[in-house]
């Protein structure tokens, strides 16, 4: 039981994206023509907690302890930036044909999240966050 729960904080998100058929075959329109899969850890993240005599027992985290870094943040909109960058012919804002999963924990669940902020960018005067 213990080794599910690290290997779903390992793979925390499983992103597949499939592309529109253009097969004039009718038989194979509903096989999608493209299927990509994206599998990745969450981002840089703080510890989980202090050890004793920790040097750094007084650092504050800005998030709290075990949840995505400032650079954590940055790295995953990033990697959404070069999603969109190198699958922009394959991507679609249809919702039927794009998954996000991710684990229940919180720093999973914003890595995701900020994944597609950066493969699916909102313009400027929406952006509130």
């Amino acid at each position: 039981m213990q080794l599910l729960r690290m290997c779903s904080a390992f793979l925390s998100i499983l992103l597949c994206i499939t592309a529109g058929v253009t097969s004039t075959n009718p038989k194979q329109a509903d096989v999608p023509s493209e299927l990509i899969t994206v599998v990745f850890r969450h981002g840089a993240r703080a510890p989980l907690g202090t050890f004793p005599r920790d040097p750094n027992i007084n650092h504050t985290w800005l998030y709290g302890f075990g949840q995505l870094t400032k650079e954590g943040r940055q790295a995953m909109y990033k990697l959404g930036k070069q999603l969109r960058k190198r699958y922009n012919a394959s991507l679609s804002f249809d919702p039927r044909e794009v998954w996000a999963r991710s684990s229940p924990e919180p720093r999973c669940f914003d890595s995701v999240a900020l994944l597609l902020y950066g493969m699916y960018p909102v313009e400027e005067e929406y952006q509130i966050w």
